[in-house]
């Protein structure tokens, strides 16, 4: 049986980060080590499947799932919607899969973490780009904020997590390391 690689973008709609996500759908697509040993499937709102061109998603298998509209958010249901397609992801993978999250809110990446202390799972990754570098901006953070305590954790998180982070940022790299 062949491993799946999901490719889960659980927070862009229409054509945000459009020629990103076509980046990394045709990087995939040339890559021969991942099209001999992983069945793609890519996972992402409706709006932004048909935004991709379609021969970006020739070789895909395409799968539709929830995504709030960014301009329409308000932070702590996006971060639930956000996780709970994330997590749902997550059950589904069997021994040898991939998880590749392309993006999510901080809060998020928090949950995912936690509910990945419960499941163990191996193969998850999760793209940190320009988005979470406000995190990292020590003013106007206060404790009663979001961003103070997905700081701290961030701070905390244990070297040994499940979940490899891809950084897309050198100032976030830096930060982190």
């Amino acid at each position: 049986m062949t491993a799946k690689m999901y490719f889960l973008e659980p927070c862009k709609v229409g054509m945000q980060h459009i020629s990103l996500l076509e980046g990394y759908l045709r990087a995939i697509a040339n890559s021969i080590a991942i099209n001999d040993r992983f069945k793609v499937i890519v996972c992402a709102s409706s709006s932004t499947l048909r935004n991709l061109p379609p021969d970006v998603l020739a070789g895909f298998k395409s799968v539709r799932v929830f995504v709030m509209n960014p301009e329409k958010r308000r932070l702590m249901l996006k971060t639930l919607v956000e996780f709970c397609v994330v997590f749902r992801q997550m059950v589904k993978l069997r021994r040898g899969d991939i998880l590749l999250v392309s993006c999510v809110l901080p809060t998020t990446f928090l949950l995912v973490e936690w509910a990945n202390r419960l499941l163990r799972r191996t193969g998850i990754y999760v793209v940190l780009h320009g988005d979470i570098e406000g995190l990292f901006s020590p003013s106007g953070q206060s404790i009663l904020s979001i961003g103070y305590w997905a700081t701290a954790w961030l701070q905390l998180r244990r070297t040994q997590s499940k979940i490899s982070l891809i950084v897309l940022d050198d100032f976030i790299k830096r930060r982190l390391i």
